[in-house]
């Protein structure tokens, strides 16, 4: 390398670039300049799939969940070839600067640059007007005012970012840009009609973040709006005209816990949607029976014939329709009963959550039944009545399941109970909390593949547990990381001595943690 000078370098760098940049197919070439966009804006995967969706990017895709899986391989493809570097970030992405330089000056080269990334409005104002009528993408990640109107005829996505709550944007804002197919915004905001809004007729994906609205009636006129995600913004009501959004593919409406009313009749007129979040957000669901409801009603989901994936909290399990469908959904988070916080070991795509007391007769309906037969995180709080395990809970067994939480629950005497089925075969998390009748986490003999690929063990506050595992069931657990035991006062034992077994091994497992266990050790 010492042959080389530093703008030798350079140049072979942009050489060798150049050559895997020119084997990418238009679709990942497309992709990875997205990915430069948004490298400085939240880079997270779930952007790339909305934005990408929005501009059009995925083609011969019916489906959200197939243009994701497109995106996934094209990520893959991208890595392999060095053109992004893996994320520690399960859901997000990285590009390194070099890249991100060489794909933007390649860009600027085009007939129709793509990539305008600067967070000084002064900037923006020194471009040339040739440059600004050819730009088709805007990044200002950190505004700390708003740009001048531009005129940008050809622009297809702009992301806004700003900290100053203030900001707020003119009814004129977007006239020169009406051809704009994606736009985020992050803390503006935004009043009553009239809006700049109504200039974006061509909008296909529309994000808002932190921000706050007076009203939001006039989105309704944005007729090929595919995606609305308004996140973490002040919000009290999801009005009649949002019905109007036909072709609206994903609704995201997570963590604005302001929003109090979605009129009735909003969400089934959404017949083409296939995804609903709503966590940590609305959940004043009315009955569905009533004559004239204030609100929406859970009912109203049986009309979304395409919805594939719901967020959804229930804190009054007798809104819950017997009818409702939920045979297609592939991807879940259901709470029902009182808001409380998922625990950290659960990232499951199906994941339920049942708080029963009073509401026991919930199990019995059908949707529930078939939503346990296929979860993968499950948990479980004040479950009273005739089961003494979790086993009878469901018709096959867990057999998807691989995070299981416990507590509150006097009616448990055993977790696992019936030796003819591999009940919980997947089962990687396993947390019990104030089971006070409960005896032992297995009664009689258990399958071979049950509890095979256990990775954590938490107990606590089970005063009944004299032992955790007998001694023939910890050598089928090999996958075994933590295990910790707390608050337990009749605890003598980890595993239940066996001078005839020998040796036992843990490979894997690198945390105990005992605490509050007064007899243990004592025979």
């Amino acid at each position: 390398m010492e042959k080389f000078n530093h703008r030798e370098i350079n140049g072979l760098i942009d050489q060798m670039l150049q050559w895997s940049y020119d084997r990418l197919e238009g679709e990942a070439k497309s992709l990875l300049r997205l990915c430069v966009v948004c490298s400085v804006f939240k880079p997270s995967l779930e952007n790339l799939v909305r934005y990408g969706f929005g501009l059009g990017l995925f083609q011969e895709v019916s489906s959200m969940e197939e243009a994701r899986d497109r995106l996934h391989t094209h990520i893959r493809a991208l890595q392999a070839s060095a053109l992004l570097l893996d994320s520690e970030d399960v859901g997000g992405f990285k590009i390194h600067d070099l890249v991100r330089e060489f794909v933007a000056s390649v860009s600027s080269r085009d007939q129709h640059p793509l990539l305008v990334l600067e967070d000084k409005v002064e900037s923006v104002t020194e471009l040339q007007e040739n440059k600004l009528e050819s730009c088709e993408a805007m990044c200002f990640p950190n505004m700390k005012e708003l740009p001048p109107e531009l005129n940008c005829p050809e622009l297809r996505i702009l992301l806004m970012a700003t900290n100053y709550k203030s900001l707020h944007i003119p009814d004129s804002y977007f006239n020169s840009m009406r051809n704009l197919m994606v736009l985020n915004l992050a803390g503006v905001r935004l009043t009553r009609s009239p809006s700049p809004f109504q200039l974006l007729a061509n909008v296909h994906t529309l994000c808002f973040q932190n921000c706050s609205f007076e009203d939001v009636a006039i989105l309704g006129n944005l007729k090929r709006l595919q995606i609305l995600s308004i996140v973490n913004s002040k919000i009290q009501r999801l009005p009649k005209e949002i019905g109007q959004l036909v072709e609206l593919r994903s609704l995201d409406l997570s963590d604005c816990p302001e929003l109090e009313i979605i009129e009735p009749g909003v969400l089934q007129s959404l017949t083409n949607l296939e995804e609903l979040y709503l966590k940590q957000s609305f959940h004043h669901w009315s009955a569905g029976e009533q004559t004239q409801p204030t609100n929406a009603s859970l009912s109203e989901l049986n009309h979304m014939k395409k919805l594939c994936t719901l967020h959804v909290s229930i804190p009054d399990p007798r809104m819950l329709p017997d009818d409702l469908y939920v045979e297609k959904l592939t991807k879940y988070e259901i709470r029902i009963g009182k808001e409380w916080r998922w625990w950290k070991y659960c990232n499951g795509s199906r994941t339920l959550k049942l708080e029963l007391d009073p509401f026991r007769d919930v199990l019995r309906k059908a949707c529930i039944k078939s939503i346990l037969d296929k979860t993968n995180g499950l948990r479980l709080n004040k479950l009273e009545g005739s089961e003494q395990s979790i086993c009878a809970l469901s018709r096959k067994g867990f057999p998807e399941l691989k995070h299981l939480q416990v507590e509150n629950s006097p009616s448990i005497h055993y977790i696992l109970d019936c030796s003819s089925l591999p009940t919980f075969k997947p089962l990687e998390t396993l947390l019990l909390k104030n089971l006070i009748n409960l005896e032992k986490i297995y009664h009689n003999h258990i399958s071979i593949e049950s509890f095979s690929t256990l990775k954590v063990v938490r107990v606590e506050g089970c005063n009944k547990m004299e032992v955790l595992f007998p001694h023939s069931v910890v050598r089928q657990l090999p996958h075994l990381e933590e295990i910790e035991v707390a608050r337990c006062k009749l605890m003598r034992g980890i595993v239940e001595a066996d001078d005839d077994r020998g040796k036992l091994e843990l490979p894997k497992l690198h945390v105990l943690k005992l605490d509050g266990l007064p007899n243990i050790g004592l025979n």
